[in-house]
């Protein structure tokens, strides 16, 4: 133990922020490996490097203590899931609720952000790289995912329970601690809008639109421009919205349920033309898919990830791009991945016989998608 200890020690680089991320996570990982004993010795060591530094411009306090707390924060999320899928949402806040009172790390770092300490906390390991890449110079320490999810959370189920001061003050947090969190500002968005607050529903959507990488996250935002056009009676503008919603998630059960409103109440009107759609976006300062260098972060992930042998996360994140981008070399890189994989595997990642008439979800023929061709839809070219 002795050893390894000092191997790591040696490791670290005398970067503050740095290093106590690098404690953090090994911490972290010897706790969940069973090495008690030497996890509490960097422990211990990372609360000397903070008493040390205490007081410094970027100091932030070590949110995870020991693994007994990390197990009882995933406890009593398993029975807030449990309570969201049977509909009881006062049930889901109790639990919620609980996990401040139980969990040290969460409560300790939920006084350290009212406080003003800032720090960040992402969801998935996507979101942190552009983060990181994006705000380059931002020396934030991460923490881990715990925070951005019990933020969420909350703010989830005050929005459900109709408290939409408590959903925007928790959904206001997360995004303090998280701004790549697409979902949030969606949240804040549907907040917006049950309040009858429409222009602020449509500037949270737009903060939506800015942080998206995902396209079912595109998916909702277009769907909520569809909703705001249909109540401002422009079918044709609400039309092409919903169907472009639909084009980047055919599951989306919102841009459906934005047709089934255009048809009733204006019988079936043509979509918007590619340049009456294309104005629209730009007099919102909207774009429609990932800006072209988070598009290349995205691609750097996926080749960083197949480097790796993760050959399931690279699929993830081409397939994303797929569906957003309609690129042939992302969709042959899709293909030549999957030759990874035993042929029955490979038959059940694109569910076709390489026609690529619906490869991955989608079609590829967009050539009447919203009335324009969808090579350059959402303002930009897919080359």
């Amino acid at each position: 133990m002795e050893q390894q200890y000092n191997d790591f020690i040696n490791s670290l680089t005398g970067d503050y922020v740095e290093d106590l991320n690098a404690i953090y996570d090994e911490v972290q990982k010897l706790s969940l490996a069973g090495e008690g004993e030497l996890a509490q010795k960097l422990l211990n060591y990372g609360q000397k490097l903070m008493a040390e530094h205490r007081g410094g411009e970027d100091d932030y306090r070590s949110l995870k203590q020991d693994g007994a707390g990390i197990d009882k924060f995933y406890t009593l999320l398993d029975a807030v899931f449990a309570k969201t899928l049977d509909e009881d949402m006062e049930g889901a806040k109790e639990f919620i609720d609980r996990m401040v009172d139980e969990v040290d790390f969460l409560r300790t770092a939920l006084e350290a952000l009212d406080s003003g300490e800032k720090f960040y906390s992402f969801q998935s390991m996507v979101e942190e790289v552009i983060c990181r890449v994006e705000r380059d110079g931002d020396r934030l320490p991460i923490l881990g995912p715990e925070i951005d999810m019990w933020l969420t959370l909350r703010g989830g189920v005050a929005a459900e329970l109709k408290d939409y001061d408590g959903a925007r003050n928790y959904l206001e947090k997360a995004l303090a601690v998280n701004p790549m969190s697409t979902a949030n500002y969606l949240t804040l968005s549907k907040v917006a809008r049950q309040e009858g607050d429409m222009e602020g529903a449509k500037a949270y959507n737009q903060q939506a639109f800015e942080s998206s990488y995902l396209a079912s996250d595109f998916s909702q935002c277009f769907s909520n421009e569809g909703y705001f056009l249909f109540k401002e009676n422009k079918p044709s503008l609400a039309l092409a919205m919903s169907m472009i919603a639909k084009d980047y998630d055919p599951d989306n059960d919102a841009a459906e349920g934005n047709l089934i409103m255009i048809g009733q109440r204006f019988g079936d009107p043509e979509p918007a033309s590619k340049e009456e759609f294309l104005n629209y976006l730009k007099a919102r300062n909207i774009k429609g898919a990932p800006d072209p260098d988070r598009v290349e972060i995205l691609k750097r992930v996926a080749e960083k990830a197949e480097e790796e042998g993760n050959i399931d996360f690279a699929m993830e994140i081409y397939i994303n791009l797929d569906a957003i981008l309609k690129d042939e070399a992302i969709h042959k890189k899709i293909h030549e991945l999957a030759a990874h994989y035993e042929r029955d595997e490979e038959e059940d990642c694109c569910d076709h016989h390489h026609d690529h008439g619906d490869c991955c979800g989608h079609h590829h023929d967009h050539d009447d998608c919203c009335g324009h061709d969808h090579d350059d839809c959402c303002g930009h070219h897919h080359e």
